[in-house]
């Protein structure tokens, strides 16, 4: 038997045999492996335990007691825990045409008794991998799917915000939008009333109109008035989790957890509680769930408050554009203000290109304006890459960037989805273009199409530079920064192969704006060395308006860039 390899020590796996001696032979085997074993001696047994160990490979008896022949695969090949999971039947050597004829796809492969130990160290060798990455595959694209559905809920949300005058329609469509997106049957909208001591619903779905009318929840007190005084949400995903004492206001709102109230904050000022309750199925609140409904919830508060002081209603179709793309960042750490900075860095040569005659008319105050809400979701195609590959701090292997290549397209096909539901929008239309082509090269030697020159689209092109110099200039978990002088250096070396030697002109003249830029919004730095969370960061949204005086910065430290491969092309191939 070979050593225990490295990268399958986390592994798990289940035999269930009712022979204790196979079980034993198979536990033996897939130990020296490197898997962690559990044991089932019949049926219900393993079912119970695949249920709840999340398992890599099941080695399943064909006559296991409980089912007969294939169905127990079957079973497991029904639910979403193990339907990826690779499944191994054993066989009697005399019964195998009679099994193999019945694996119809629900079994990965059969081995026949007498089990022979180096035989079924290689089928498990085979079947684990490939099974793995069939659900790893599978993850992604549901998860891509759901973050299509929530960025076309929320674009169709940010048109109603964007033209609604009248408080009421806003908050009842909040709340229609709300019970949408996390399947809820109730959900209230809370605003402070007259006397500004308490809350009442503005908006609601599912709740009587009596309960609407006559509910006031001092600020303070109960969940929502707690949760409207501090700031921070109240979930609560079980029973044990109430506080009767506390719930006495709103347990109107609701008979059984989960609930959840959350504040709605615009500009750090709660202006009113999001409160969500007797949601479908009574499936605990996720992390990822709560993200969508803080950028949904955050993002009305916006338009609330400026319907409530008559601000324009473009800021909150703006908020969602910004918190859409943070979305897709927040994963990365190491990103730290990335999209404030890339976002400002494409304004800046933006107006820089304008105010050369042979491109004045094509880059007018329209192209910069969707450039502003462009640029900031370059890379939301990040939110179908493993976490192993987005964050890993090491060197990408050949198959790992690879998969981090697919973001450009994945992003491009995100956004053309939300196209089909708003074919008007100028500034998704270059939101397409920029996360589908910020990786080309004007030589034609870049991804995902290999296009060049002027057919990649101008503000891809803008982009491209913009996304490049902030990765060269900020630290990443797996490289340092460097200067501004060599990564200008950089820049000016690969004009007209990678970048369009235009815009590095143009690049040029407006370098000391880059460093202005760089010294506003550098990244904080916490005692390990790793950018610090976004928070009290500029608005992606003021970026443009930076003073363009020279500033006095206090010396910061150079720190050389750990570059990976030997040509330019591999120094400037960032995960950015």
């Amino acid at each position: 038997m070979r050593p225990p390899d490295s990268t399958v020590l986390s592994r798990k796996a289940l035999i269930a045999d009712d022979d204790a001696r196979v079980r034993r032979l198979c536990r033996t085997v897939l130990e020296e492996e490197g898997y962690v074993v559990c044991e089932a001696a019949d049926a219900e047994e393993l079912l119970s335990l695949a249920m709840d160990n999340g398992l890599d490979v099941i080695i399943v008896d064909a006559l296991l007691p409980g089912k007969d022949d294939p169905n127990v695969a079957r079973c497991l090949r029904l639910t979403s825990v193990t339907g990826y999971t690779a499944i191994i039947m054993l066989i009697e050597l005399d019964d195998a045409l009679r099994f193999m004829g019945g694996l119809d796809g629900d079994v990965d492969d059969y081995l026949a008794k007498p089990i022979r130990p180096k035989e079924l160290a290689a089928r498990v060798r085979a079947v684990g991998p490939r099974s793995r990455g069939s659900g790893e595959l599978h993850r992604c694209h549901a998860l891509l799917g759901e973050h299509a559905r929530v960025l076309t809920l929320l674009l169709d949300f940010s048109a109603v915000l964007a033209e609604t005058e009248q408080l009421d329609r806003l908050v009842e469509e909040t709340a229609v939008v709300t019970a949408s997106l996390l399947s809820c049957r109730r959900v209230a909208i809370m605003l402070p009333g007259p006397d500004s001591t308490s809350l009442r619903i503005a908006g609601s779905v599912g709740i009587d109109s009596q309960t609407v009318a006559n509910l006031t929840v001092p600020i303070g007190e109960g969940v929502s008035g707690r949760v409207y005084e501090s700031g921070s949400r109240i979930v609560v995903n079980s029973v044990s989790e109430a506080d009767p004492d506390e719930d006495v206001y709103d347990s109107r709102l609701y008979s059984n957890p989960p609930a959840l109230a959350i504040p709605m904050l615009a500009s750090e000022q709660t202006v009113g509680v999001l409160y969500l309750a007797e949601r479908v199925g009574q499936d605990p609140f996720t992390d990822t769930e709560l993200d969508y409904l803080n950028l949904l919830s955050n993002c009305a508060a916006s338009a609330i408050q400026s319907v409530l002081t008559r601000r324009a209603r473009e800021e909150a179709r703006e908020a969602i554009t910004v918190a859409l793309a943070s979305l897709a960042e927040h994963r990365d750490d190491d990103t730290g203000r990335h999209l404030q900075r890339m976002t400002g860095f494409c304004l800046i040569l933006a107006e820089k290109l304008r105010t050369d005659s042979k491109y004045s008319k094509e880059i007018d105050s329209t192209f910069i304006d969707d450039l502003r809400l462009a640029a900031p979701l370059h890379d939301i195609g990040k939110v179908a890459i493993p976490d192993h590959i987005l964050l890993k701090p090491g060197k990408l292997t050949a198959n790992e960037m690879e998969i981090m290549r697919t973001h450009a397209a994945i992003g491009a096909e995100t956004i053309r989805t939300a196209r089909s539901r708003s074919p008007d929008s100028r500034f998704l239309a270059m939101a397409e273009d920029i996360a589908y082509g910020h990786h080309e090269w004007v030589d034609g030697s870049g991804y995902p199409r290999g296009i060049r020159g002027t057919a990649i689209p101008r503000s891809a092109r803008i982009a491209a530079l913009a996304d490049v110099y902030d990765a060269l200039t900020t630290r990443r978990v797996y490289k340092d920064a460097i200067p501004h002088a060599q990564a200008k250096s950089i820049i000016v070396d690969l004009s007209d192969r990678q970048f369009d030697p235009h815009i590095v002109e143009m690049f040029l003249a407006s370098e000391d704006a880059f460093e202005r830029l760089t010294d506003k919004l550098r990244d904080l730095v916490d005692a390990d060395g790793n950018a610090a969370a976004r928070v009290d960061s500029p608005s992606p949204l003021d970026i443009a308006a930076i003073d363009a005086k020279p500033t006095t910065t206090a010396p910061r430290d150079r720190l050389p860039i750990v570059l990976s491969g030997n040509t330019p092309k591999s120094t400037t191939s960032s995960r950015s």
